[in-house]
């Protein structure tokens, strides 16, 4: 059957996950670096360790792909985080599909079904508890040079990354606006750990 309709079974079953992730990250040339090292990052970190990433494509099921979302999720992951594995899980088995080396992208559905069925977790300060966290950081001899900081971030919702990142240009004293266009991260490019843009 997947002989007559051109999947190429007998040639999935030597390819794993992992290497299909090398392929599909090797078409990715458009992508900024720091955006690749983050992929790749993700990838090595969370992903290539695991036995499901050893697996060859045809042996790979939709349960395998929710029982590594469900490991992720136990082991403290978040699930807004899981969307950032998930886009590198999906196209990558997405690829398979299009290359005909499976019939059907066995990671279809799982990360929406898991996000909607996931606890909402978030709670956020109350007016009154971020005035006092404030009052408590400003009268702190340890930390009062880094109230400007949480005034920004409480003040924004932005993202620890993106304020850290921020430079004079992000700042528009006579509109009263900061611009987020970029945010500082650490990470080994090219086997060089350092602080990137």
């Amino acid at each position: 059957h997947d002989k007559d309709d051109g999947i190429r079974t007998q040639e999935a079953s030597k390819i794993t996950l992992n290497d299909m992730f090398g392929t599909y990250i090797a078409t990715k040339t458009k992508i900024k670096t720091s955006t690749r090292e983050n992929y790749l990052y993700l990838w090595n970190k969370y992903i290539r360790p695991t036995p499901l990433a050893h697996q060859s494509l045809i042996n790979i099921k939709t349960s395998d792909i929710k029982k590594l979302y469900g490991e992720l999720l136990a082991n403290g992951f978040r699930t807004n985080s899981l969307d950032s594995i998930n886009n590198l899980v999906h196209p990558s088995l997405e690829m398979a599909v299009d290359d005909d080396l499976i019939r059907k992208n066995p990671s279809n559905g799982v990360y929406r079904e898991m996000k909607t069925n996931a606890p909402v977790q978030r709670i956020a300060l109350t007016s009154e508890q971020a005035k006092h966290f404030l009052q408590y950081i400003e009268s702190s001899p340890q930390y009062c040079n880094w109230l400007p900081l949480f005034v920004t971030l409480l003040g924004t919702g932005m993202r620890a990354s993106e304020c850290t990142g921020l430079v004079w240009d992000n700042i528009d004293f006579e509109n009263h606006c900061i611009y987020v266009d970029h945010a500082l991260i650490y990470r080994s490019i090219h086997g060089n750990a350092q602080w990137y843009i």
